[in-house]
C-alpha cells in the first residue's frame, strides 16, 4: 500500500498542474536550486523536452539527453523562469489516449504486488480487485475512483502537461505514431544529426488497443480525454 510520503508527493506533483506556487518558492534562495525544473543536459542543446509519461519519452530522453529528464509540465519551466523557456527550443511527443491508457493499465498491472517503487505501490492498491483491463477501464465510471486515478502521472491528461491556456506552449508537437520521423525533425530544428530511437520499456505483445475496448470503454475514456482528443485531433482507432 502507499505510504504517506506516496501520497504526499502525488499531492505534490497534482499542484504543479493548478497553481503555480514554484513561482513563489523558486524566489526563496534555499529552495531555487531544488525547485529548477531545467536540468542541466538542456543546456546541450538548448532544449527543453517535456516528458508525458507513456508516450516513448524514456527512448526521447536517453537519445537526445543521455537519461532521464523527469516529468515536468510545461507550466512549471514558465513559472520558474519565463525568459528561458523563451530562448530555449522546447518539444514534446503526444500519444493517442485510448492507446495510452492501454499501455500505462499493462505497466501498472504488471507490477501489482510488488512494493520497491511508488508506482508498484499505487498500482497494488489502486488496481487491486480489478483483474483485467475492461474492469479497470469501467471503474472509472466512478467519480471517486476516476479522480484518484488521473492525478497520477501515468493517467493524466496529456493536455496538462503541454498546454498555456488554450494553446500548445510547445514550439514543436511530436506524436508517438509517427515518432521516429517526428524526432528526425526535432533533431532538423536542433541542427544535429537524425538518431535512431532506442526502444525503452516497450510493453510488447499486448495487442492492437482497439481490440481491447467495447463500445462502452471506447465512450468512457472518449469522456475521460476530450481534452486530448481535441486539442490534438486523435480519435479512436486512429493513426496520425
Amino acid at each position: 500500500m502507499m505510504t504517506p510520503l506516496d501520497k504526499t508527493q502525488i499531492a505534490i506533483k497534482d499542484m504543479e498542474f493548478h497553481i503555480n506556487f514554484y513561482r513563489v518558492l523558486s524566489g526563496v534562495p534555499f529552495l531555487s536550486r531544488r525547485m529548477n525544473p531545467y536540468a542541466p543536459c538542456f543546456d546541450k542543446h538548448s532544449a527543453i523536452f517535456i516528458h508525458i509519461p507513456k508516450a516513448a519519452g524514456s527512448s526521447i530522453s536517453l537519445a537526445l539527453f543521455g537519461g532521464n529528464v523527469g516529468h515536468k509540465p510545461y507550466s512549471r519551466f514558465y513559472a520558474y523562469s519565463p525568459r528561458k523557456l523563451d530562448e530555449y527550443f522546447t518539444f514534446s511527443f503526444v500519444r493517442n489516449p485510448w492507446d495510452r491508457l492501454y499501455s500505462a493499465y499493462r505497466y501498472f498491472s504488471a507490477v501489482v504486488g510488488q512494493c520497491q517503487h511508488r508506482d508498484h505501490r499505487w498500482a497494488s492498491e489502486m488496481l487491486s480487485g480489478k483483474p483485467d483491463f475492461q474492469s479497470f477501464v469501467l471503474s472509472l465510471s466512478n467519480p471517486n475512483y476516476r479522480r484518484r486515478v488521473l492525478r497520477y502521472d501515468h493517467f493524466r491528461d496529456q493536455s496538462g502537461w503541454v498546454m498555456q491556456g488554450k494553446d500548445v506552449g510547445v514550439d514543436y508537437l511530436g506524436r508517438f505514431e509517427t515518432i521516429q520521423s517526428d524526432f528526425d525533425n526535432v533533431c532538423g530544428r536542433l541542427g544535429i544529426s537524425p538518431i535512431e530511437l532506442p526502444r525503452l520499456r516497450a510493453s510488447g505483445g499486448g495487442g492492437n488497443y482497439t481490440e481491447m475496448f467495447t463500445p462502452r470503454m471506447t465512450l468512457l475514456v472518449e469522456d475521460i480525454y476530450q481534452k486530448d482528443i481535441i486539442n490534438f485531433g486523435y480519435q479512436f482507432g486512429s493513426e496520425l
